[in-house]
């Protein structure tokens, strides 16, 4: 098998992670157009706070359910594009559906649906990112820098979605929101990528299996709780900032803030990763978002709040993008599906736990009550984690 130079192959790959880099900004412009509304949408679809937090529930089972089966199939396949493909085609499917229901119970399936196609989405390009990156030194800052296309887009769309909600309706950035997925897909048959060969389900005698659970275990614990936290709080963040006499406007504009900052701050933290590791970075952003959630209770007013966006662009990316190039580190390439796999899967496990807690205590104790136990949550796992997580297997001395 021939074997490119791996100058002339990354120039090569850099269409492809351009590629991938373009459909993750349509992903995040479809995110933050539809997800800061989602709460609200459902709401004014009839649902209740646990209502609301039952429907993120339903999302985040079946996400957890899918993960990893994908990511071993993008494993056993050896490729990754069919599976981007198929996420892509779902999503647009998916949020169409979200922009036309007439009742918050419809939102169950369609969430369910939604669910499985981001999986598949998410864990095979989370893994072809990796896949391009595994030679590059300086790994952190490109995911970083990758990220950041994201956080952009994010931003971008949140200035505008509550805007079209005020002065249209709900189910407008649901419907725009489709056609960014359906755009998405079109880039997405486009990529090409290497084909590697599958590892075999049973490893020949004396062959390492190609991820072991036991030294990713720190690591996922981690990715939980820090899913935990999320998605306990951020869903009904917006519901939160209504109920204090916010606009939908305001609570849009203060959370695309909070991603302008991501996107400017990725490409630095993934950088500081390479050169401090992993471990310091990831606790830090758990402490740093732990502390913007405890003064979202003692200081939810303007022009503090400014202030607490711009700290939890900082927390967010000192921990995403470093999550997410740890996770690719856990193994090599004939493995990387089925570590992304796990990692998304903590991640869906996070989010069930964090969706049905953050709704239930919400509704039986208060909302502050609520953010502050998850505050709490943040900085004890942050300092933990400061002392005790490992570096990934790629990045220890051999």
């Amino acid at each position: 098998m021939l074997t490119l130079p791996l100058s002339i192959r990354w120039s090569a790959e850099r269409a492809t992670f351009a590629l991938l880099s373009a459909i993750l900004f349509l992903q995040f412009l479809s995110a933050g157009l539809a997800n800061p509304l989602l709460a609200l949408q459902i709401r004014a679809l009839g649902a209740d706070y646990w209502q609301i937090a039952t429907v993120l529930t339903t999302y985040q089972v079946a996400a957890m359910a899918a993960q990893y089966y994908w990511g071993r199939r993008s494993d056993r396949l050896g490729r990754r594009k069919p599976l981007i493909l198929l996420g892509l085609a779902g999503l647009t499917l998916a949020y169409l559906g979200l922009g036309l229901i007439t009742h918050f119970t419809a939102a169950y399936l369609i969430r369910a649906f939604e669910a499985v196609c981001f999986a598949a989405y998410n864990t095979a390009s989370l893994a072809l990112i990796g896949d391009l990156l595994e030679q590059r030194a300086a790994r952190g800052r490109l995911m970083g820098l990758y990220r950041t296309f994201g956080s952009l887009a994010f931003a971008l769309a949140a200035l505008f979605g509550g805007s079209l909600a005020d002065q249209f309706s709900l189910r407008l950035p649901f419907l725009l929101s489709a056609g960014f997925f359906a755009l998405a897909f079109l880039l997405a048959l486009a990529i090409r990528e290497r084909p590697f060969t599958p590892r075999p389900a049973t490893p020949a005698p004396g062959v390492a299996a190609p991820l072991s659970l036991r030294p990713a275990l720190p690591f996922l614990l981690v990715a939980f709780t820090w899913y935990l936290a999320m998605t306990a709080v951020v869903p009904l963040w917006p519901v939160y900032m209504q109920d204090l006499g916010f606009w939908k406007t305001d609570i849009t504009r203060l959370w695309a803030l909070a991603a302008f900052g991501e996107a400017l701050l990725m490409p630095l933290t993934g950088h500081l990763s390479d050169h401090l590791g992993r471990r310091v970075v990831l606790a830090t952003g758990l402490l740093s978002c732990g502390v913007v959630f405890a003064l979202y209770v003692i200081l939810p007013t303007l022009p503090w709040l400014l202030g607490i966006q711009a700290l939890r662009a900082f927390a967010f990316a000192a921990f995403i993008p470093i999550a997410m190039i740890y996770a690719t580190e856990m193994t090599g390439q004939a493995g990387r599906g089925r570590a992304a796999g796990l990692y998304n899967t903590a991640n869906g496990l996070g989010g069930i736990a964090g969706s049905a807690l953050g709704g239930t205590l919400a509704q039986v104790l208060g909302v502050t009550t609520m953010i502050d136990l998850a505050a709490a949550v943040l900085i004890g796992v942050g300092l933990l984690a400061l002392s005790l997580l490992p570096e990934p297997a790629s990045r220890r001395p051999r």
